[in-house]
């Protein structure tokens, strides 16, 4: 059993632990996320759009996501009609992506120096679950906001920002870290209730006498 003193070191051992990790293994955490991103491109993308392609490339020093769409009919794009056989790039760094799962991560580990892990464990749960939620929206928004920007640009420069190109740069203007720290406050009173719950059921059914016997 650890002692008092050692059990306060672990979230800071653990907290140490995460950012290197995130450190040295930068381009396979990126490559993780590629398939959940996919599949998330798929549901935002509109039909007559066909996802060619999404990558994680290196530009000069930085890695980013690069996404190329082709639409294969006439679609409707930042509320322009653009014809079949267009082919639009967009992308967004890597940086940008690891932030939520950063920040998100790291408070747990603060807030675990707080409590006892165990008092912790209804937050963690709905933590991981909301972690996922944020990141699988977080860069799929970003690229289709660059999408749809590049076709606001040609087409239809003189109409109003869609609401895509509004929440891509929502995000890039510190919208991310904002999403971030609300998941992470969203994840303490939620867990926290969520183990009051769990505890005083548990506790029920430890006080209820047990039928006799015959």
């Amino acid at each position: 059993m650890l002692s008092p003193r050692k059990e306060s070191r672990l979230p800071i051992a653990s907290l140490l632990l995460l950012l290197s990790s995130v450190a040295f293994l930068y381009r396979q955490t990126g490559q993780l996320l590629l398939p959940l991103y996919t599949q998330a491109m798929h549901l935002l993308l509109p039909e007559s759009c066909h996802l060619t392609s999404l990558r994680l490339i290196q530009q000069g020093f930085a890695l980013c996501f690069t996404v190329r769409v082709e639409t294969h009919a006439p679609a409707m794009m930042a509320g322009h009609s653009i014809p079949a056989g267009i082919i639009i790039n967009g992308s967004t760094l890597l940086g940008h992506a690891l932030l939520p799962p950063v920040i998100m991560l790291s408070s747990l580990c603060v807030w675990l120096c707080l409590f006892t892990p165990r008092a912790v464990m209804g937050p963690t749960i709905v933590l991981l679950f909301l972690l996922l939620l944020v990141v699988s929206i977080d860069v799929p928004l970003v690229l289709i906001g660059s999408l749809h920007d590049i076709v606001h640009a040609h087409y239809a420069a003189h109409a109003p920002d869609p609401w895509q190109t509004k929440a891509m740069h929502l995000l890039n203007g510190g919208g991310r870290q904002a999403l971030a720290l609300a998941a992470f406050f969203a994840s303490v009173s939620l867990g926290e209730k969520l183990q009051g719950l769990f505890t005083d059921h548990s506790w029920r059914r430890r006080s209820t006498p047990a039928a006799p016997t015959v």
